[in-house]
């Protein structure tokens, strides 16, 4: 079976220690996940005054996977990943961190179930 990408695009951060998705607020609550209820913590958002827009970067280990999990499971099909690599420390590590929400264990069993689904694709 052929792996089916939607049109939309996502952009992956990295620096020498880590890596993040940048996902706005939109788009994690159209798949049905909340901000403050649904990753680990050891991701960050940042707050757009000006034009009322927030951006999370999901952290690569467990929240982005989450994301992407949830968002295969609502399409069907994965989005498009964008590289944007940093030698030196990322703007991200400045953020403010999401909170650990409650149901980030449960999810974090859905997002692994997921990825060997669409891998086995």
């Amino acid at each position: 079976m052929k792996k089916q990408y939607t049109n939309e695009t996502f952009t992956f951060y990295s620096d020498p220690g880590h890596a993040w998705l940048k996902v706005s607020f939109m788009d994690i609550h159209r798949i049905g996940l909340g901000i403050s209820t649904d990753f680990s913590g050891y991701s960050y958002y940042k707050w757009d005054k000006e034009d009322s827009t927030g951006f999370a970067y999901l952290e690569e280990d467990c929240d982005a996977g989450i994301f992407l999990a949830a968002y295969y499971g609502k399409f069907k099909a994965m989005p498009r990943i964008v590289r944007n690599d940093s030698y030196e420390d990322s703007f991200i590590r400045g953020l403010q961190r999401l909170p650990r929400g409650k149901a980030f264990e449960a999810n974090m069993k859905a997002a692994y179930e997921t990825v060997k689904q669409v891998n086995a694709a």
